[in-house]
């Protein structure tokens, strides 16, 4: 459905749509449900969309697809938009899309596809501002909840996510690119079974920066790396996407963590991976407990690097509060990161 049309256009959704079920049953889409330029949707119901996904996920791991896979839901340019209630199941690739759009709110949506789906992230945002995640049940094969490029003001609450790879902002910056996003809150959210919970991952090479986030009030069960910071990060599908580089890279700074408890069945579960020219500024713990699961019978090892913030009762793991340095970033480490930045206010 596309606009431009009069504000306020309600889509009920009480029964279920139904994918193609692969490329040669019906002509290539972006997604099996769009909406574009529509003020004031409203989509909500007891009904879902079912991707029939498995045949395009067998397709793509065999490298028989030329034509891309279609996403189940995308909202562009709907400003002041209402999710509500729906299901989406299974999907070609992303389960819901929100680019471009100022003021939208995600309420008691349920996401599921298989935990081996590939590239079906749950909810992703991109170049959005004012979007709220409620109430939601979140359950794919990869990012849980995605926060991209140009995001500002994002929430996600109240939220239960199981199985996928967590909250993340980013992937940012790659082929060199300004990524800028800021004002994210994170709180009273639930995380099961996941290979990440709350991960910020950029490329080396870009510019821009991540700024004023704030995890609160978090409980994870088995996750793999519970908190998350990566400055490196490569997608080993785009290996040219991966080039290192020495004086660049996505500023990351005020990231705060406060009343994180959980379990993980993983050494490294806190990791810490920041550049060293633009090192992570403002990176704050207060109330972080997290502990090895029954599974895992060594002592947790975090792996941290160039991260500069500061630390209030960290009860687990026992080696973390001597590996954040306290006192000021050096001058040239906040020139380079102040360089970064500045390319997010000229945006």
């Amino acid at each position: 459905m596309e606009g431009p049309c009069g504000p306020g256009l309600v889509f009920k959704l009480d029964g279920v749509i139904l994918g193609p079920t692969g490329p040669f049953v019906a002509p290539a889409r972006d997604a099996v449900l769009s909406f574009s330029s529509i003020p004031r949707l409203m989509v909500s119901g007891r009904g879902a969309v079912d991707g029939r996904g498995a045949q395009w996920w067998r397709m793509w791991e065999a490298g028989q697809l030329r034509v891309d896979r279609p996403m189940l839901m995308t909202v562009y340019r709907c400003n002041n938009s209402v999710i509500q209630g729906i299901t989406l199941r299974n999907p070609g690739t992303i389960h819901l899309k929100i680019s471009r759009t100022i003021g939208a709110v995600v309420i008691n949506v349920t996401t599921t596809s298989p935990s081996d789906s590939p590239n079906t992230d749950s909810i992703h945002i991109s170049a959005s501002r004012g979007v709220t995640v409620k109430r939601c049940t979140l359950h794919g094969g990869d990012d849980n909840v995605v926060i991209e490029a140009g995001s500002n003001n994002v929430r996600v609450e109240d939220t239960w996510c199981i199985a996928g790879h967590g909250i993340s902002i980013g992937s940012l910056g790659d082929m060199g690119s300004t990524a800028c996003v800021q004002n994210v809150v994170i709180k009273n959210v639930v995380l099961m079974a996941l290979s990440n919970g709350l991960r910020i991952k950029t490329y080396q090479g870009g510019s821009g920066s991540v700024s004023n986030v704030s995890y609160r009030n978090v409980y994870m069960v088995n996750v793999k790396r519970p908190i998350v910071i990566d400055q490196h990060y490569c997608d080993r599908n785009s290996v040219s996407h991966c080039e290192e580089s020495s004086d660049h890279a996505v500023a990351i700074s005020d990231v705060s963590y406060s009343n994180i408890i959980g379990t993980t069945d993983y050494t490294e579960g806190i990791y810490l991976n920041c550049s060293s020219t633009v090192p992570c500024r403002g990176v704050t713990f207060k109330d972080i407990n997290i502990t090895p699961s029954a599974s895992l019978r060594e002592p947790l090892r975090p792996r941290i690097a160039h991260v500069f913030g500061g630390i209030r009762n960290v009860v687990a793991p026992k080696l973390f509060p001597r590996q954040i340095p306290m006192g000021p970033v050096p001058l040239y480490q906040q020139a380079a990161a102040r360089r970064m930045a500045s390319l997010c206010r000229m945006a």
